[in-house]
């Protein structure tokens, strides 16, 4: 079934890739009409998200205990905070007398300009 889903993706990328290159042949007047456009694509149905219940992640936090990052894996599995969520947290946005922690901002990985604050 695994199988299934990667051919699928990889269908859907391909004609994305093809179908904008034949849209720029459209263009430039090398071609009359878009031979992409109407296709049929197959379904893809993303996997299920797994989730770990309790006792996965105890086992895993006893695991991470020697970790230099055990203490961001214990805020992401105690808060559910994205990855993003947790590498934009600043120390004013930690509240030590209140008990809580403030998200307002986020890393992001923009591809050839690097990580940004969002």
């Amino acid at each position: 079934m695994q199988q299934k889903k990667i051919v699928v993706f990889t269908i859907r990328k391909i004609h994305t890739v093809l179908h904008r290159s034949l849209e720029k042949a459209v263009g430039y007047g090398l071609v009359l009409r878009n031979p992409a456009h109407g296709v049929t694509l197959p379904k893809y149905k993303p996997a299920e998200m797994l989730v770990w219940d309790e006792s996965q992640v105890l086992v895993f936090l006893v695991g991470a205990e020697s970790s230099r990052f055990k203490s961001l894996y214990h805020l992401a599995v105690t808060t559910g905070m994205r990855q993003g969520e947790i590498f934009g947290l600043k120390w004013s946005d930690l509240h030590w007398n209140c008990g809580t922690i403030q998200v307002q901002r986020q890393v992001q990985y923009v591809p050839g300009q690097g990580r940004s604050f969002q």
